[in-house]
């Protein structure tokens, strides 16, 4: 994950609110939603997803530590996807942290999520942002993706998020934060809080 440090990253926003995205006609996942601390440390057949151990136990991580640091600005949860048991999708709902800029208590951050690449391109992932967009109606939400990945932003976009800032990652794992992208006269390319919500409005 050394290789994203210094990187650009998108900031996307929505105001929550809007109908329950319907799902597809011969769809046969079975969607579910995990929180920290519901009575299992993990979500059902979570090690079994095709990515690295390590990088499962460090996302694993982290949502316990948000859950437990954060508590009182929202909640963690996992919004997951089943293919007869089989987990083949996960998208994480953080609260607002140091992390992110311009994001405030109350605020909920969307990401990161994964499917797995026998799935994509049949729609999970914007249908789960859909259901979290839905599911908060009033509350802002933010969705970080980095710069070239053209996947997350049609995700973002299909659920009418509009980019309000460009930030650059520091630190790596938990410690990684995005203050806003700053040029070389150190003026920062983004948005205000005021004008945040003016888009998430217009939106």
């Amino acid at each position: 994950m050394g290789k994203y440090i210094n990187k650009v990253y998108l900031l996307f926003s929505a105001k929550g609110g809007g109908p329950m995205p319907v799902v597809r006609a011969g769809d046969t996942l079975v969607y579910k939603t995990w929180r920290p601390l519901s009575g299992s440390l993990s979500p059902e057949n979570w090690f079994s997803l095709k990515q690295k151990k390590m990088k499962l136990a460090l996302s694993l991580l982290h949502i316990h530590i948000m859950q437990l640091f954060y508590r009182s600005r929202g909640y963690c949860e996992a919004h997951l996807a089943y293919d007869a048991g089989k987990l083949v999708h996960y998208c994480f709902l953080l609260p607002a942290s140091f992390r992110v800029p311009l994001m405030q208590p109350g605020d909920l951050e969307i990401g990161p999520y994964w499917t797995d690449p026998e799935y994509r391109g049949r729609g999970i992932t914007p249908h789960s942002v859909g259901i979290i967009k839905a599911s908060h109606p009033g509350t802002s939400l933010y969705i970080l993706m980095r710069r070239d990945n053209g996947a997350s932003m049609r995700v973002a976009e299909k659920n009418a998020f509009l980019k309000i800032a460009e930030c650059v990652r520091k630190k790596r794992w938990l410690l990684a934060r995005y203050p806003l992208y700053s040029d070389d006269t150190a003026n920062p390319i983004g948005a205000d809080r005021k004008e945040v919500c003016r888009l998430q409005n217009k939106g």
